[in-house]
């Protein structure tokens, strides 16, 4: 199985891309597509990191086509990305698509490849995660399920789904007005939902990603998710800001999957939507648990929460780095 063209969404983060870039060699990846972000406007430090960033990825030392896309100005972190992903789709008709902090296992690669080219007819199918979470859910043998959620931390899709992508979401408040989401999902849902994609409207310059599940939403389409994880984030201090849930990032992944079982029913997986949804999207708490929270909260400063969990995570960060 040839792996599937891949797309490297880069700015100035040289010693997560150069994390990224080592397992890109390692596969030896036929196709290379880079996606660059300009330094913002005079600062000095963004010219310098985007130099070394820049270096990294010129090192291809096997055989592999390889196309750039540079920006000339600074374009954000909302619209560098979609920009950079619609310019890959007009010369390949998939693609597996790589942030500067998403680091695959090698057998994310085949992984992809393999489901690209079995669903490439398939217009029900739209994206293929490389995340797993709650990995204790267990339905039966299969390698994957699908679910109606996306997850953007190392993917793929094709050129025919990405047609449907609307970074504007022009028809958005149309949508509201008929009440799509309430019809559609539950109360829980359907609030947690609205409330993001409110968001992505009027912020669209700092988010790509929610117009993505939109456009999912809006297809009935249906999202790929691996059996074991196979994609470890490394950048909780990235372009935007922290997300202090630790337990997100730094993640085992496991090198040695394989496909061993396709689903023989293509259809979302209900009791995993609803349990990834409750426990990874919108966490639901008991009525104690929220007491303990809001105590806990009242006792324990935010800023003495936040160091503990930067500590974490700097502990888990260095592990890493060892590691590799």
């Amino acid at each position: 199985m040839d792996i599937a063209p891949v797309a490297l969404v880069l700015f100035n983060r040289p010693k997560e891309t150069r994390e990224v870039f080592k397992k890109v060699r390692q596969a030896k990846v036929p196709k290379l597509y880079i996606i660059m972000d300009a330094p913002r406007s005079g600062n000095e430090t963004d010219v310098k990191l985007n130099d070394e960033v820049k270096e990294i990825v010129r090192n291809v030392d096997w055989e592999c086509q390889v196309k750039w896309n540079i920006a000339k100005e600074n374009m954000g972190v909302g619209p560098r990305p979609y920009t950079g992903i619609d310019w890959v789709f007009q010369h390949e008709d998939r693609a597996i698509i790589l942030e500067d902090d998403c680091v695959p296992a090698l057998a994310f690669f085949d992984f992809a490849s393999e489901l690209l080219e079995r669903y490439k007819d398939d217009h029900r199918i739209m994206h293929i995660s490389g995340t797993r979470y709650n990995q204790e859910f267990v339905s039966n043998n299969d390698s994957y399920l699908f679910s109606r959620y996306q997850y953007n931390w190392g993917w793929a899709t094709w050129r025919r789904a990405w047609k449907c992508y609307d970074y504007d979401l022009s028809n958005y408040n149309e949508v509201k007005r008929k009440k799509y989401f309430e019809n559609r999902f539950s109360n829980s849902e359907a609030t947690h939902w609205q409330g993001k994609f409110d968001r992505a409207q009027e912020q669209k310059a700092r988010m790509w990603d929610y117009q993505w599940q939109y456009a999912v939403f809006m297809n009935s389409g249906l999202c790929i998710f691996p059996k074991e994880n196979l994609i470890c984030n490394i950048g909780p201090f990235g372009t935007t800001e922290p997300n202090f849930n630790s337990s997100l990032y730094y993640r085992d992944v496991d090198e040695s999957f394989k496909i061993k079982e396709h689903p023989t029913v293509i259809c979302v997986n209900e009791a995993f939507d609803k349990y990834y949804f409750n426990r990874h999207i919108f966490i639901q708490l008991s009525l104690i648990q929220r007491i303990i929270r809001k105590i806990k909260r009242l006792i324990i400063p935010q800023k003495i929460i936040q160091k503990r969990i930067y500590k974490d995570l700097k502990r888990k960060k260095n592990k890493f780095y060892l590691n590799n």
